[in-house]
């Protein structure tokens, strides 16, 4: 099982504006208590983590749609050199 805790959760927020607001919501918490636990002065508690489980696979769903509908709005070789170009990382990666 994942262990969300403020760690994870830095690790996975972007900056993007209203993000944390939408974070705590998904979470069924209010910003003071999502600001606390960031600070690592609150924890995360077992009956929030479904909802920031939730909204990170929403996120990252959201982001691989946009990058879809990007690349599939470019000519054939420009498709071709994103592909190379993802294949390589994920052989870096070790993937």
């Amino acid at each position: 099982m994942k262990t969300v805790n403020a760690e994870w959760l830095m690790e996975r927020l972007t900056g993007e504006h209203g993000e944390q607001t939408r974070l705590a919501e998904a979470m069924g918490i209010d910003s003071d208590k999502l600001s606390k636990i960031l600070k690592g002065k609150r924890r995360v508690q077992a009956k929030e983590v479904p909802g920031a489980l939730a909204f990170f696979q929403k996120e990252d769903d959201d982001r691989w749609a946009e990058l879809i509908k990007t690349v599939s709005q470019l000519d054939e070789n420009d498709q071709t050199l994103v592909e190379t170009f993802a294949l390589k990382l994920l052989k870096a990666k070790g993937a």
